[in-house]
């Protein structure tokens, strides 16, 4: 498969969301791909079944994803935007036009169905301004709802008792414990059903609706499957059968689109486990707390979804040298259908797992370009939802390895960005272990090192240079340089995440401390300065004020300003402009190392 060119985000095909019918004769899944009137991505739902086995697009709206299909085969529920907030709408299968059924000023961030397929359990934020925890709602397919929660609780991962009579849902308090309760659908009292301890996640009812199962960590133990009766009576079912199995479902704010799914019979247990090569697709024995790998003959797995008898999956998969596609299994393993919408993608990013290097949970992770010589390293300061569909860090990795340099990307949570700003030092540090990790056993030549952020993360990366001579290249992206006129002109808190320093004339230490402007002296690095003409947050001027200084100490220094760019992520700007600062960026780093 040939390398990743900056111009291909304009032919991007990516598969995601995938579900299968309660039969499971159909499934549905949604397609992104570049919109050429809009100038960024769409995103339709396709349906494809055992008939006549031909993908079909069921919506053509901009932003559909997350299609479900309803217990008693009637309808697809999936989520459309609409003004800038995702709302469920229901598509009748038998025929006929998809229609709205949630209409929340803040939008849905998640939903589930209810058993017999008439009512649904729907997470809403506050919204700005006030608190932001998810509140759960009852909506009934005649569009009538209940508000079924009001408190300082994030109310997570929602499921419907098999009767249909109660709700459970995971807890989570401010300072981060977390419990699972239920809730009668019709309002009332929340039932706790385990104590406040670290981690809950992804409760299902067993089919008899005596007891959940969910994963959990309790106080001295790791990570585990538990089975709690509805008394509140719990009981540990299974450790993790090996470290960081369940580390998708436990990491906070980190996205997990695969579930737990219990077989009609009551006897085991789906999902989709962590494993230091890839994700697998694993079965407990519930009787028996036994795990074992399902067979799926080397794929790498994303997502997955199991029909209500779990005798047929289907995943979004491929082999670990191809790009993903949909393929439908049955009871024994075997591929009973395929999308072949993989001719039409480009490859994602294939990344070495994260536990691969030096076994860290801070999610970094290296990908290696086709050479079979020591290729120089960019590390890739970014946030950690930017693997998604177009994600700046991503597109930016695989055309950086496409020019022969090997990627090494560390995503980083808001707080923990946050964090490594006030410690730049720590955070230095961290990334040169990091960095030592990634250079043994691969053939990656540490005397070629870059830096690469955007936003925060290029902050933290101005930063980073400012402590270390290590890197001889960077690339920053609306990064801020100078807190002192930063604090009078921008948006220093959003800019930075420091949001509770006092005014620079009581406290300047800390402004004259973090501005790379005035510790320029410092930096050795050949540095790309990116910027957006339109940025509101960061003005341009904090990329120009740095390179003048730059040049003035005789470094090499470039500044790109783009008309029409603000301080949105490069992900969001028309398509056109993301091409070119991908081979700008890229091209500028690439240079630098190969010298």
């Amino acid at each position: 498969m040939r390398a990743f060119r900056p111009r291909d985000i304009f032919h991007l095909r990516r598969l995601g969301d995938v579900a299968i019918a309660p039969d499971g004769q159909t499934v549905a899944y949604s397609l992104a791909e570049a919109d050429q009137r809009s100038s960024g991505y769409s995103s339709s739902i396709y349906r494809l079944s055992l008939d006549d086995r031909m993908p079909r697009s069921l919506t053509h709206g901009a932003r559909d994803r997350r299609p479900w299909y309803a217990p008693d085969g009637r309808h697809l529920a999936f989520l459309r935007q609409d003004a800038g907030a995702d709302q469920v709408h229901l598509l009748p299968l038998s025929g006929g036009e998809a229609l709205q059924l949630t209409a929340l000023g803040h939008g849905v961030s998640d939903y589930a169905w209810g058993p017999h397929g008439r009512q649904m359990a729907v997470l809403s934020p506050v919204g700005p301004g006030g608190r932001t925890a998810r509140q759960l709602y009852r909506f009934d397919l005649d569009g009538t709802w209940r508000q079924l929660s009001d408190d300082e609780l994030d109310h997570r991962d929602p499921t419907f008792a098999p009767g249909g009579r109660h709700i459970a849902c995971v807890l989570v308090q401010p300072a981060g414990s977390a419990a699972i309760a239920t809730v009668p659908v019709d309002g009332g009292t929340w039932h706790r059903l385990t104590p406040w301890t670290h981690a809950w996640a992804r409760p299902v009812f067993s089919p008899d609706g005596e007891a959940i199962y969910a994963l959990g960590t309790a106080e001295g133990e790791g990570p585990a499957l538990w089975r709690i009766d509805l008394r509140g009576e719990a009981g540990m079912l299974s450790q993790a059968p090996w470290p960081d199995a369940f580390l998708p479902y436990l990491t906070p704010g980190r996205p997990t689109s695969p579930d737990l799914f219990v077989t009609g019979d009551g006897q085991s247990l789906l999902g989709l486990l962590h494993t230091p090569e890839a994700a697998v697709l694993a079965r407990c024995s519930l009787p028996h707390g036994r795990w074992h790998v399902e067979q799926t003959h080397g794929l790498r797995i994303q997502s997955f979804a199991a029909n209500a008898s779990g005798e047929r999956t289907v995943l979004l998969a491929g082999p670990p040298d191809q790009p993903p596609e949909v393929l439908l299994r049955d009871e024994n393993g075997r591929v009973a259908l395929r999308s072949d919408h993989h001719e039409l993608l480009l490859a994602d990013v294939d990344f070495t797992a994260p536990s691969l290097i030096g076994r860290r949970e801070c999610g970094a992770a290296l990908l290696l370009p086709a050479t079979h010589k020591a290729a120089p390293l960019a590390v890739i300061l970014g946030d950690v939802g930017d693997a998604a569909t177009g994600g700046s860090s991503s597109l930016l990795a695989q055309v950086l390895c496409g020019r022969g340099v090997a990627v090494l990307r560390v995503p980083l949570e808001p707080v923990e960005m946050s964090r490594a700003v006030r410690e730049p030092e720590r955070a230095a540090a961290q990334v040169r272990d990091l960095v030592a990790d990634a250079l043994q056993g691969h053939a990656v030549d540490g005397s070629r090192l870059a830096l690469l952020g955007e936003g925060r993360a290029g902050y933290l990366a101005l930063m980073l240079l400012t402590l270390s001579s290590t890197f001889r290249a960077a690339a920053t992206l609306g990064a801020p340089t100078d807190l002192v006129s930063l604090w009078g002109s921008g948006d220093l808190p959003s800019a930075t995440g420091i949001n509770d320093l006092p005014p620079p004339w009581q406290v300047p230490g800390p402004y004259l401390e973090g501005s790379p402007l005035l510790r320029a002296n410092r930096i050795e690095a050949a540095l790309l300065l990116l910027h957006g003409q339109e940025d509101g947050v960061v003005p341009a001027d904090q990329a120009r004020e740095l390179a003048r200084a730059l040049a003035t100490l005789g470094r090499e220094v470039r500044c790109e300003i783009y008309p029409g760019l603000g301080h949105e992520p490069l992900h969001a700007a028309p398509l056109r402009l993301q091409a070119q600062i991908l081979d700008v960026a890229a091209g500028f780093i690439a240079d630098q190392l190969a010298r």
